[in-house]
């Protein structure tokens, strides 16, 4: 099998998927594009993990040759990600702790 059918037959086969998540998931699936079917199949496949989401993103701009808007995204995760670390650190550090003896 050349590269050009193994495409094919991954195209195919993500289609007929695609419809099965259009069927099961919306209320009128003929009005849902494929673009929002796969973000439903992937955030369901990985358990709707942000993290897990971002890594499938990244590695999809990257495959596509998006390489500049990569590099923004990339950024906007990690102080995405360092904010909400300091948001934590921050409430851990104003929590009354009462003791009992």
């Amino acid at each position: 099998m050349t590269q050009l059918d193994d495409d094919t037959l991954l195209r195919e086969t993500f289609s007929k998927i695609l419809s099965f998540v259009k069927s099961k998931s919306f209320i009128e699936p003929d009005s849902i594009s494929d673009e929002q079917a796969a973000g439903v199949l992937i955030s369901k496949f990985f358990m709707w993990s942000p993290h897990s989401v971002f890594e499938v993103s990244t590695n999809a701009f990257e495959d596509s040759n998006a390489h500049e808007f990569l590099k923004d995204f990339e950024q906007l995760w990690k102080a995405t990600e360092e904010r909400k670390l300091e948001n934590i650190e921050d409430k851990a550090g104003l929590q009354d702790v009462e003791v009992c003896f």
